[in-house]
């Protein structure tokens, strides 16, 4: 028996321990093919699956044992609503509806009057925080509500209220903060008519959900409630949960997740594991896409169902009576789905096939290093009438990949490039922490004071209050230097972006990231409205950030840096015209040393999203669009693979997609509207040649009660 630890804790304290052992005992716990201490999740190059792949290919059972540590935020932060204030107790006796709900009632009230004077009125982020504790309650729990009624019968809040409140839900730990409805509940006990304990929005529309997410929590459903949702949510463009363990006492839930509002997404989910319900994660009504990364499924009818979404989903992993692991409904789906370990039950599902992925309608379906337990070895996959037997699925195309030479690529040929995780970073005690308030401070005052902050050496800066800006159209331009000591430099959910755009040169990014007097990865989170310079032999991290600024690259590197850059939940964008000569690109990093890591990109409006000049640049999940004359990715020379997403829109009568002398990869796309001329110019040794979205397979859905005409865009293949 080999132990499989999945360490998500952020101090390697089991790193540390197994490095403190002798060899001999590492060998004796952890010794395989030669490879030591590849388990631990998010600091090795391979991933828990490809790890179980390993040793269950060799017949050696396996002994799975997950570690979360605990992420308590600082006290007394005026952005901080702590539900113990308004009397939740979280002693697993009392009822804490009532005090939940008046905590979030006050988080509402925050946000600004759109008549505000100050610079940016329609930004208030705030955090519903849970200490450690066990919180029982008998009613729904919900964010946001509606006011305002459109025409087609949706019922919105009104958009500044909708765009102000970045409202978080954060709790202690994972394994500490639990909120657990009570066991037999009223209006949770049909499964026709279901209701959800966590509430994001109602009804939703296009746009919802900015900067929303749910993070370090349990949600239980308590015993004797089959009508009962765990967690039904939307985001759009930035933001989504981690670290989420929701499940049903009794295993009788009805849905763990629920990710099915229209226009739902851009996306990203992140350690979130699901046990006790009919359908553990549920996609659907699909227009833009969702990423996922350390998810798991247990004890449910179905592990995974999409219904017209777009999906890209690596280190998923199903277990302990699972009947279908993946489901996959309407045409209009496409699923990416990577490095995963997929296990149930021999019970047939309700098609009668016994596949560990069911491919029902047609959809678009890629699958690579992806293995399957004893009940699914027969039939891995059934896509229509193809059925592809198990133990492993090294690679599957439900479509070949075509080129625009006339030899495309087979799919044996795709880029494959080693994926590396998201380095883990050291979390001090927040006892150490700086908190650095700048509610309503100026432009020069606020960059002024957080700069001598971090000069001052400390490891974590965390910034609270409403707003500040880097530029100001007295003092002029200011940038922000990481340097010295800092390992984390948390926004907040704060804006820090230029004030005034057009007193700002092209080019200027509002955060510069310097060598450190460390050698730990540097953390940007949590912050909007700047662009990030990588100058440094670090590894940088961007999660959850936003950078909207018509005219400057949201996100470079100089020629010095040698740090590798990784994000997760990634926003560059500009707040102009699309049509902005100076804007972008996006993203512009270059150099054959440069490796780009992204998980859930969302760019909008630049002038060019992706120009990789020489690098190497791997992306699961991205949504590009809103853009008109210039190509939306360019890559000259270089690695490019970009795993699933969307063209949210496109260039009419322009080139969207431009390779040169490149080794590159699309796969899984769609492209949203046929009436955008997307088309492809590929290089190869010199030779130019085209290709027209007409190549693809149309793809149609439904949005807001209409029928939008696309086209899957399912393996595009260009080798240099």
């Amino acid at each position: 028996t080999i132990v499989l630890i999945d360490d998500r804790s952020s101090d390697r304290t089991l790193h540390t321990f197994m490095i403190g052992c002798s060899q001999a005992t590492q060998r004796d716990l952890i010794e395989f093919v030669g490879v030591y201490l590849v388990f631990f999740r998010n600091f090795w190059f391979y991933s828990l699956p490809e790890i179980m792949f390993r040793f269950l290919s060799a017949g050696v059972a396996i002994l799975y044992v997950a570690v979360v540590n605990a992420y308590p935020l600082p006290p007394n932060i005026d952005n901080v609503i702590d539900v113990s204030a308004f009397g939740a107790k979280g002693n697993g006796v009392d009822d804490d509806t009532a005090a939940i709900k008046s905590a979030i009632v006050h988080a509402r009230s925050m946000v600004k009057d759109p008549n505000s004077p100050y610079p940016d009125p329609h930004y208030s982020p705030r955090v519903l925080y849970f200490p450690k504790g066990e919180y029982l309650v008998s009613d729904t729990l919900q964010l946001y509500i509606n006011v305002t009624m459109y025409p087609n019968g949706t019922i919105v809040p009104p958009y500044y209220f909708r765009i102000s409140l970045v409202l978080q839900v954060i709790g202690e730990s994972m394994d500490s903060t639990t909120i657990r409805l009570v066991d037999n509940c009223p209006g949770f006990q049909d499964a026709s008519t279901p209701k959800q304990v966590w509430l994001t929005f109602p009804a939703s529309h296009h746009n919802d959900g900015q900067w929303l997410g749910y993070t370090d929590l349990t949600i239980n459903t308590g015993k004797g409630n089959p009508g009962a949702i765990g967690l039904d949510h939307v985001s759009n463009n930035v933001g989504g949960c981690e670290n989420l363990h929701i499940l049903s006492d009794d295993g009788n839930g009805f849905v763990g997740l629920d990710f099915s509002k229209f226009a739902g997404g851009q996306a990203f989910f992140k350690n979130i594991n699901i046990e006790g319900f009919a359908t553990a994660f549920n996609f659907s009504q699909g227009v833009i896409t969702v990423v996922l990364e350390h998810c798991s499924a247990a004890q449910a009818q179905v592990g995974l169902h999409v219904d017209a979404k777009l999906i890209q989903l690596r280190d998923f992993t199903t277990r302990d009576t699972v009947v279908s692991p993946v489901v996959l409904r309407d045409p209009a789906v496409s699923l990416v789905l990577i490095d995963s370990h997929l296990d149930g039950t021999a019970n047939a599902d309700t098609g009668g096939a016994r596949a560990a992925i069911t491919n029902a309608d047609n959809g678009q379906l890629y699958v690579r290093n992806v293995s399957v337990g004893t009940p699914f070895h027969a039939a891995a996959i059934h896509d229509g009438a193809t059925v592809v037997p198990g133990p492993t699925i090294t690679e599957y195309a439900h479509n070949r990949s075509v080129s625009a030479f006339s030899d495309p690529p087979t799919s044996a040929s795709f880029l494959h490039q080693p994926i590396r995780n998201v380095p883990p970073t050291t979390r001090d005690d927040v006892a150490g922490w700086r908190i650095v308030n700048i509610d309503n401070m100026s432009f020069k005052n606020a960059t002024t004071l957080i700069q001598a902050v971090i000069d001052e050496g400390p490891h974590t800066l965390f910034l609270t209050g409403s707003y500040v800006a880097t530029a100001d159209t007295k003092f002029g331009v200011t940038q922000l230097v990481l340097r010295g000591n800092l390992r984390r430099f948390h926004g907040g959910w704060q804006s820090i972006g230029a004030a005034m755009f057009k007193k700002t040169p092209a080019g200027f990014m509002g955060i510069r990231v310097d060598p450190m007097d460390h050698n730990e990865p540097v953390v940007i989170e949590a912050v909007t409205g700047t662009g990030v310079l990588h100058n440094s032999s670090n590894d940088i991290v961007l999660r959850h950030v936003g950078c909207s600024h018509p005219q400057a690259t949201c996100l470079a590197n100089t020629d010095t840096a040698t740090g590798e850059i990784f994000f997760e939940s990634f926003e560059p964008g500009n707040t102009g015209s699309v049509t902005l000569p100076t804007g972008g690109p996006g993203i512009n990093v270059t150099g054959s040393g440069m490796r780009v890591w992204g998980r859930g990109l969302d760019i909008e409006g630049t002038k060019r999203h992706i120009q990789n000049n020489g690098a190497s640049v791997w992306v699961l999940g991205a949504k590009l669009g809103e853009i008109q004359g210039f190509p939306t990715v360019l890559s000259q020379g270089g690695r490019l693979e970009l795993l699933g997403g969307l063209l949210n829109g496109g260039c009419n009568n322009f080139t969207t997609i431009e390779f040169a002398e490149s080794d590159a990869t699309l796969i899984g796309f769609a492209i949203r509207f046929q009436d955008y001329m997307d088309t492809f110019s590929e290089t190869e040794h010199g030779v130019t040649k085209g290709l027209s979205h007409t190549a693809f397979p149309t793809r149609q859905v439904i949005f807001n009660n209409n029928t939008e005409l696309g086209t899957h865009l399912p393996f595009y293949r260009t080798v240099n």
